[in-house]
């Protein structure tokens, strides 16, 4: 009686492992390997193309839907800078759904191959779409905030008065802005704003010789400013 049921529980663990078996081997061969990548954005990506996250995904692809791991997916494309969020799922029988968030640009860093992120993060992206209209900040990283600021009150400025600041440098303590009329302004290191409003609410009384256009303004004085000139193109000329 023993036997027999000791018969009965090992042919039906038998059966069990090989129905199970059998069905990660129909799974195995059966699904497809991944052929569908779908992108979800929130916004228009910068620091890295939609053929270049296929691109990782790729060497994935040697498996089937069902063996694909999708946290190395994951971290395959957490490599590249300025990827705020990253979720990856699939999606049955053979699609992979990638969902990505990227950090908002604040400024170029010292030139137009570096980029501020908002969580102060500086990124020398792999790939750069090129198209983000920003200032460029110039300094050191450690016055980021410093600069950040500085802007943003500058700014105001500016734009209460009818410009814009085009880029702005803060080095040795003494602070430089270039308005979009390409006119360089240096401001020293105090009463920055006091300074900027006072050239705006001057600009136009400036007199300006012919065949040349305003260069550069110094403010650094304790009163007055003085003003440099340089050959306006033809463009302006014609103007």
């Amino acid at each position: 009686m023993k036997l027999k049921l000791y018969l009965k529980s090992t042919c039906f663990v038998l059966i069990v492992v090989a129905l199970l078996l059998g069905v990660r081997y129909v799974f195995k061969e059966s699904s497809a390997h991944l052929q569908k990548v779908a992108i979800v954005t929130k916004g228009e990506l910068d620091y890295i193309s939609k053929p270049q996250i296929v691109d990782l995904i790729k060497p994935f692809q040697q498996d089937t839907w069902w063996e694909l791991n999708v946290d190395d997916v994951t971290q395959a494309i957490k490599q590249y800078p300025g990827i705020k969020e990253i979720k990856v799922q699939k999606q049955w029988p053979d699609q992979l759904i990638v969902e990505l968030t990227e950090y908002q640009p604040k400024a170029y860093w010292n030139s137009r191959n570096e980029i501020l992120l908002e969580d102060k993060e500086v990124i020398a992206p792999k790939y750069f779409s090129g198209s983000m209209n920003l200032p460029i900040f110039y300094g050191d990283k450690s016055n980021i905030d410093t600069i950040e600021n500085g802007y943003g009150r500058l700014q105001k400025v500016a734009v209460d008065n009818g410009f814009s600041v085009r880029d702005i440098s803060f080095q040795g303590n003494q602070w430089q802005v270039t308005l979009n009329s390409d006119v360089k302004v240096w401001l020293g290191s105090s009463r920055i704003e006091q300074k900027l409003l006072q050239l705006l609410q001057n600009y136009k009384s400036i007199e300006i010789p012919k065949g040349q256009k305003l260069a550069t303004v110094d403010m650094r004085y304790h009163s007055g400013f003085a003003v440099g000139f340089k050959a306006a193109d033809n463009d302006a000329q014609k103007g």
